[in-house]
């Protein structure tokens, strides 16, 4: 942010202190609600405080989506006092802006009396003459369409341009005041962006056109699209570690890590004997430097494309990768064995071949 504003954000808990008829809150976001033909929906929020007698509140923002058949009025007022003289007894302002049972007629009158002021269909508004410690805001909405907005924030002051000026010509509220406005909200917006350059590099929070940028500055290739947008994200914070292993084993482990979520064997040929990898053996075939690898789930085309397109990037050289989907066989044919996707379902006598052995946990059920 600039040097000497401070910026008031609306967040979850200070939405939820509000009174509301016809409109929801979710996420952060307030939304029409009620039935269609709902003509008038209100909402008021409990204060802002910004811990500062007679803080001379500055401009007000927020993102508004509404239909061309609505009317969306704003009432704002700010004070330093918490409390209103309701005939014989002190009430809290909150406390009568939160009461259902105070009618709407009254509440209006609340927010002539402290100075308020009003806008329709705005969603940038300088907020000057506001000034108080506490800011109260009020939404009004008139139409049978829809309308919801989110992202609510003040910044106090209004603008640093302002403030640069000889007293003399500091006249709030004048000419002057209020053109240089348009440009200090104009530099102020371009702040946040500059400030809010971070998430654009972050993987977590960039947007999903990015995604493909950052994995060809990491060299990885993404031709066609067979990644969503979760496992591009999943793949780019990956990248890193992925490249630092080119050509390892821990790299492949990483790769299958990222998108395979059953059980997973990696089985080098070159620790196997020679006749479970030639043509027929338990391998069927490849030379030393291949491996296998087992996925202990049902054939999935997409799945094996992206393992296929990846693992070939980052898999050591000459090595072939075999990629071998092991589902729920039947019998002990194929790539089955008892241990991960295969059982004897009927007690039987058999012999395993020359130089074989069975090993982990068998189960005989009956």
């Amino acid at each position: 942010m600039s040097y000497g504003i401070h910026r008031y954000v609306y967040y979850p808990k200070r939405l939820a202190r509000n009174l509301t008829e016809g409109f929801s809150l979710s996420d952060g976001v307030f939304s029409s609600a009620g039935p269609d033909d709902q003509q008038y929906r209100y909402l008021f929020l409990a204060s802002l405080d910004s811990s500062e007698e007679d803080c001379a509140w500055g401009r007000l923002t927020f993102d508004l989506e509404q239909d061309d058949d609505t009317v969306l009025t704003l009432h704002v007022c700010a004070s330093n006092d918490t409390q209103i003289q309701d005939g014989d007894q002190l009430l809290s302002i909150n406390q009568f802006l939160l009461d259902p049972a105070q009618p709407v007629r009254r509440k209006s009158k609340l927010f002539q009396a402290l100075g308020g002021m009003q806008a329709s269909n705005s969603s940038d508004i300088l907020l000057y003459g506001q000034k108080g410690r506490h800011l109260w805001l009020w939404f009004e909405l008139a139409g049978s369409g829809t309308a919801k907005f989110h992202h609510l924030s003040v910044t106090v002051p209004g603008d640093n341009f302002y403030r640069t000026f000889p007293t003399v010509y500091r006249n709030q509220g004048e000419f002057l005041h209020r053109y240089l406005s348009v440009f200090s909200s104009m530099y102020a917006d371009l702040q946040d962006r500059i400030d809010q350059l971070p998430q654009y590099l972050d993987p977590d929070t960039a947007p999903a056109e990015l995604l493909p940028v950052f994995a060809k500055w990491l060299g990885l290739e993404l031709d066609g699209n067979f990644l969503d947008e979760e496992c591009l994200r999943r793949l780019v914070k990956a990248a890193p570690e992925l490249i630092a292993y080119k050509g390892t084993r821990h790299a492949i482990q990483l790769i299958v890590k990222l998108f395979v979520t059953g059980d997973t064997y990696l089985v080098e040929h070159n620790l196997l004997n020679r006749e479970q990898i030639v043509e027929n053996g338990a391998f069927n075939g490849g030379a030393q430097y291949d491996f296998s690898l087992l996925i202990s789930q049902e054939p999935d085309e997409l799945l094996l494309s992206r393992l296929k397109f990846l693992i070939d990037q980052f898999k050591p050289s000459r090595s072939r990768a075999n990629i071998i989907f092991l589902g729920n066989r039947g019998n002990l044919d194929g790539y089955s064995y008892l241990d991960l996707n295969a059982s004897l379902l009927q007690p039987a006598s058999y012999a395993l071949d020359d130089k074989h052995a069975v090993f982990g946990m068998v189960r005989l059920e009956e």
